[in-house]
């Protein structure tokens, strides 16, 4: 408990909130412990090396299909995960986020991250968020949310994206004085739960 209590207080140096070179918040186990990239690449390497396998998969399928092996895992995970435990855990990241630095640095990480075309695809697919366009000027948005700063620049500063989305539908004609239609195709799927004609496509007011 000491320990925790130091490192939490100094801070580590691998997080940036502090000089102590723990690589993890102390105590038994690993808790905080942030392997490298280059550490989570071996790892990653090593598992999908072995996994193309067969009779490595069909042991791990054959292992953790059981009812008796999901029920140790759970019972397992609720006795680790105590009150006084979750308590602990979560002061610590209290602690940590209460700190400027590690704010700034977590910041920097999502940043990074996020501010990539992939990752931006990856979203809009798991998200289905679908381009829109506005039919009488011609413009088009990334999303229906673009569309509504562009119209609160065009005084309409109570706008709100599910007109446009409805309109896009076939819900209804218009929204806020514009005819709207998605700038991409359907999905698949959509296509086929909602069938509608070329004019329920382009919504008018």
């Amino acid at each position: 408990m000491l320990e925790r209590q130091l490192i939490a207080r100094y801070g580590r140096r691998d997080l940036g909130l502090g000089p102590l070179v723990n690589g993890t918040d102390g105590g038994d186990g690993m808790s905080g412990h942030f392997p490298s990239a280059e550490t989570r690449a071996r790892r990653s390497a090593s598992i999908s090396a072995a996994f193309q396998r067969p009779d490595v998969r069909a042991r791990h399928h054959a292992a953790t299909s059981c009812s008796a092996f999901r029920s140790s895992r759970a019972d397992a995970q609720r006795k680790a995960w105590t009150v006084e435990r979750r308590e602990q855990r979560s002061a610590q990241a209290r602690t940590r986020w209460a700190d400027p630095k590690f704010k700034s640095m977590m910041a920097e990480k999502m940043k990074s991250v996020r501010d990539t075309p992939e990752y931006r695809a990856q979203f809009r697919k798991a998200h289905n968020i679908r381009s829109v366009q506005c039919v009488e000027t011609g413009r088009a948005f990334d999303h229906a949310m673009q569309a509504v700063a562009w119209l609160a620049t065009q005084g309409k500063p109570k706008a709100q994206n599910t007109p446009i989305l409805r309109c896009c539908r076939g819900e209804q004609r218009t929204a806020y004085g514009h005819q709207w239609i998605f700038a991409e195709k359907e999905s698949p799927a959509e296509a086929g739960l909602i069938e509608r004609s070329s004019s329920q496509r382009i919504c008018s007011m």
